[in-house]
């Protein structure tokens, strides 16, 4: 259309794109064609079809754009949790195997000590029966030497004499006292 700013125009308006067979009350009648005297203050430049095209292509691109970032922080943001996953189960499996050997320890230092333990019993028991035969050695060595001697004795049967098989005759040489009982005291 060709206008600039500051020109003056007269425009018509044909009933169909005015208020057509209604009209507008009092102040327009129906069917009336309108008759407009105007002077142009701005012209807004439309663009052309190339334009259009051009610029719904560009904010699809930023459109394309704008997704393929969110995208991008999305999968960021999932390898972010992932990573922290990943070390969060790793520090439970650190924790885990920490835990396992902390009990193995433990259970070794258990063993050693129960070990330990039956070692020395069984030193005390080695001892204890050690001492016990060196003390019945040393009984018997003493009973030995507190026996007589009969070794100078001559025993009859050796001499070609003695006495036969049920001919043993015994003699009493001394007989201690008796003591008497209460009852007896009594009596």
């Amino acid at each position: 259309m060709n206008v600039c700013p500051g020109e003056e125009r007269h425009l018509v308006v044909p009933p169909e794109l005015a208020y057509g067979e209604r009209g507008a009350g009092d102040v327009i009648p129906p069917d009336s064609t309108l008759l407009f005297d105007i002077v142009v203050v701005e012209v807004e430049q439309v663009q052309s079809e190339e334009e259009l095209q051009a610029q719904r292509e560009e904010e699809e691109r930023r459109q394309q754009e704008e997704q393929r970032r969110q995208q991008q922080l999305q999968q960021q943001e999932e390898r972010r949790r992932k990573q922290e996953e990943e070390l969060k189960r790793r520090k439970q499996q650190e924790q885990q195997q920490e835990e396992l050997r902390r009990q193995q320890a433990e259970q070794q230092e258990l063993l050693r000590r129960q070990q330990a333990e039956i070692e020395e019993r069984r030193r005390q028991e080695e001892a204890a029966a050690k001492a016990a035969a060196e003390a019945a050695a040393e009984a018997a060595a003493a009973a030995e030497a507190a026996r007589p001697d009969y070794s100078d004795y001559d025993y009859p049967q050796e001499a070609g004499g003695g006495c036969g098989g049920g001919q043993l005759r015994g003699r009493t040489d001394f007989e201690p006292a008796r003591y008497k009982t209460e009852n007896e005291a009594k009596s």
